[in-house]
Order: structure tokens, then sequence, then C-alpha cells
């Protein structure tokens, strides 16, 4: 299943720098 869009952003922010969103983690992930 998908997770709401704040709840991917909000544990993405806990788990790495903000820019880690673009090469480390996948688009799909980040978007």
């Amino acid at each position: 299943g998908r997770m709401p869009y704040l709840d991917m952003y909000q544990m993405l922010r806990h788990m790495s720098p903000p820019l880690g969103l673009g090469k480390k983690c996948p688009a799909r992930v980040a978007y």
C-alpha cells in the first residue's frame, strides 16, 4: 500500500537530511 504524503515526508525528514531526497531516495519515495 501507499503511505500518506505527509507521513512519508515526515519519515524522510526524520531519517535523512533535506538534501537527501534527490539522490539517496527514488523519486517514487520522494514524491
